[in-house]
C-alpha cells in the first residue's frame, strides 16, 4: 500500500482539476470532506489502515467481482475517509445505493489507477504549495505586529473571522476577538504557546468542524509570535499594570473610603473581569501603596503570572478564577504564604460566574479589605509584617471585632465577669457558650460544632452559669454572646 500525506483540499476542486481526467462521480457526501490523503491501496484489507479524510484508489483484482466494492465502502465509512474511487466494471445500482446510504463518496476511473494517483498528487501538491506561501505570508505579516490585541485579530481574520483568544491554563483570557460570523458548532481548536506549566498559555480558535486542520497550521504558525507578545505584556503589567482607577468609579464610594452607603455605578463597563467560567475579586490594600508596590508585584508574579494587578486609590485588585470554594481557599492560602513580610489588608468576594456579577464581587472585596484596615489603618506600624485576609462572607466577625476591640472586652470582663475570665478552663468554657448559642440552643448542634461529646457541653454551659454566664434573660443574650466572641482566646 502507497500512502501520501497531503494537504487540505475539497474533494470538488480536486475533480474539477483539468489534471485529473477519466474520473466520474457516482455518490458524493452531503457532508463534504476535505482530502488530506491519498492511498492508493492493492487490496481490500488495506483500507483498515488508512487515515481519516484519505480518498482510497482500489486496484482489485477485477476478477473478484462487484463485492469489494461493497465492502470496501463500508470500511472506508468505518475509517471516515473521504471516499472511494473503483474501476467503472466494478460499480453496479446496489453498490451506489449502499454508497448513498453511507454517505459515503463514491467514484469511478477508466485510467490506470496508478497514473490516476499521481494525477491527484500533482494537483493535492499544488494546492499544498499555496497553502505554505500563504502561511509563510502570514506569518511574515503576524511578526510585523506590535501588539497581543493586533496578533489576535490577524490570527481571527486568517480564519475567516472567527473567535480567537489567548488564555491562560487558569481560565484568564489575555485577549479575544469575537466572531464575527454565526458557526452553529464550533470546534475548539487549542496551540500551547508556552511549556507546559501551572500557568501555559494557549492560543484558541472556535471554528467550522472542516477548517480544524488549516486551524492547527495558523496557530501553530503564530504561537512563537504569540507567546513573545505574552512576555511583553506580563513585563508591561509589572512595571504599570492598568491605569489608575477610581475606588468610587468601580464602587461607588466616596473618597473618604467609608464603607456607608456603597452602591454600584450606572455606568457600563463590566468588562473589568477576563476570566472565564467561576472567579472571586480580590481587593490589596496598603497603608503607603507606593512604598509596597514593587515589592507586592513581585511576589503577586510568583503566585498569579497572568493576572496582574491593577492599581487603585490606596491598593489594588484583581480578579482570579477559582473552580470551587475549596480552590478559592487555596488561593487564599497563597496569598497569606506568597505575601509575607508584606503588611497588607487583602479582601476575597464570593464565587461569581457571571461577567456583568463583576463590580458586585469588587464591592465585596473592597468591604473586606476596608474593615481589616479599620476605619484609621494602622497597619504599616505592626512589628509582625504578615499580609491579613479576609473573606467577605466572614465580614460579620470582622465587624463584631471592630466594635469589640480585645482591649475593651477585656476591661468589661473583669468588670462583669471576674469570675469566668480567671477561671483555668475559660476558654473551653467561652467557646462552649459561643457554640450554644450559634446552634441556636442545640446542645447536640453545639457538640458536633465543637467535635465533642453532647455530656461535654452540658458540663461546660452548667459550669459557665455558675461563673456568672446568665442565658435565662433573653434581652442579655446578644451583649454576652459579643463580649464572649471579643473575649475567646487567640
Amino acid at each position: 500500500m502507497e500512502m501520501i500525506p497531503q494537504g487540505e483540499l475539497a474533494l470538488s476542486t480536486l475533480l474539477d482539476s483539468s489534471i485529473v481526467d477519466g474520473v466520474e462521480p457516482c455518490h458524493l457526501s452531503l457532508e463534504p470532506k476535505p482530502v488530506h490523503h491519498l492511498s492508493l491501496v492493492d487490496t481490500i484489507d488495506d483500507i483498515s489502515t488508512v487515515h481519516a479524510n484519505t480518498l482510497i484508489v482500489l486496484q482489485e483484482d477485477l476478477s473478484l467481482g462487484p463485492w469489494v466494492v461493497s465492502a470496501g465502502l463500508r470500511m472506508a465509512w468505518e475509517r471516515r475517509a473521504v471516499g472511494l474511487v473503483v474501476s467503472r466494471s466494478l460499480v453496479t445500482g446496489a453498490e451506489i445505493a449502499l454508497a448513498q446510504r453511507l454517505d459515503v463518496s463514491l467514484l469511478t476511473f477508466s485510467s490506470n489507477p496508478t497514473k490516476l494517483v499521481i494525477d491527484m498528487s500533482v494537483v493535492v501538491g499544488m494546492s499544498r504549495a499555496g497553502d505554505l506561501a500563504r502561511l509563510d505570508h502570514f506569518t511574515r505579516a503576524l511578526e510585523a505586529d506590535v501588539s497581543l490585541a493586533a496578533a489576535v485579530s490577524r490570527v481571527s481574520g486568517e480564519l475567516g473571522g472567527c473567535r480567537v483568544s489567548v488564555e491562560s491554563a487558569q481560565g484568564v483570557v489575555l485577549e479575544a476577538i469575537r466572531s464575527s460570523r454565526d458557526i452553529p458548532a464550533p470546534r475548539r481548536i487549542t496551540q500551547p504557546c508556552s511549556s507546559p506549566s501551572r500557568d501555559e498559555v494557549v492560543l484558541v480558535a472556535d471554528v467550522d468542524a472542516h477548517e480544524a486542520m488549516t486551524a492547527e497550521r495558523v496557530l501553530r504558525a503564530a504561537a512563537p509570535t504569540v507567546r513573545a507578545l505574552v512576555s511583553e505584556s506580563r513585563m508591561n503589567a509589572l512595571e504599570a499594570s492598568l491605569p489608575t482607577l477610581s475606588f468610587a468609579a468601580l464602587v461607588g464610594a466616596g473618597h473618604d473610603r467609608s464603607v456607608d452607603n456603597v452602591g454600584l455605578p450606572n455606568a457600563p463597563g463590566e468588562s473589568i473581569c477576563a476570566v472565564t467560567g467561576p472567579f472571586a475579586a480580590v481587593c490589596v490594600l496598603a497603608e503607603n501603596p507606593s512604598l509596597a508596590g514593587a515589592a507586592l508585584a513581585q511576589a503577586w508574579q510568583q503566585l498569579f503570572q497572568y493576572t496582574p494587578l491593577a492599581a487603585i486609590d490606596d491598593g489594588w485588585f484583581v480578579f482570579i478564577p477559582a473552580a470551587g470554594e475549596d480552590d478559592l481557599r487555596r488561593h487564599a492560602r497563597l496569598m497569606q504564604e506568597g505575601l509575607q513580610g508584606l503588611a497588607l489588608n487583602v479582601g476575597l468576594s464570593g464565587l461569581y460566574r457571571e461577567p456583568g456579577q463583576a463590580r458586585l464581587a469588587l464591592r465585596e472585596a473592597w468591604l473586606a479589605a476596608r474593615l481589616l484596615a479599620g476605619p484609621t489603618p494602622d497597619i504599616s506600624s505592626s512589628t509582625d509584617a504578615s499580609p491579613s485576609v479576609l473573606f467577605f462572607r466572614e465580614a460579620p466577625l470582622q465587624v463584631l471585632g471592630n466594635l469589640f476591640p480585645r482591649p475593651l472586652a477585656a476591661a468589661l470582663g473583669d468588670s462583669l465577669l471576674p469570675n469566668l475570665v480567671k477561671d483555668p478552663a475559660s476558654g473551653e468554657v467561652i467557646d462552649a457558650t459561643i457554640a450554644y448559642l450559634s446552634a441556636q440552643g442545640s446542645v447536640s448542634a453545639a457538640a458536633k460544632l465543637l467535635s465533642v461529646h453532647r455530656n461535654t457541653v452540658q458540663a461546660r454551659l452548667k459550669r459557665a452559669q455558675e461563673l456568672g454566664v446568665d442565658l435565662s434573660q433573653p434581652e442579655r443574650v446578644l451583649p454576652l454572646f459579643m463580649l464572649l466572641s471579643a473575649l475567646r482566646p487567640l
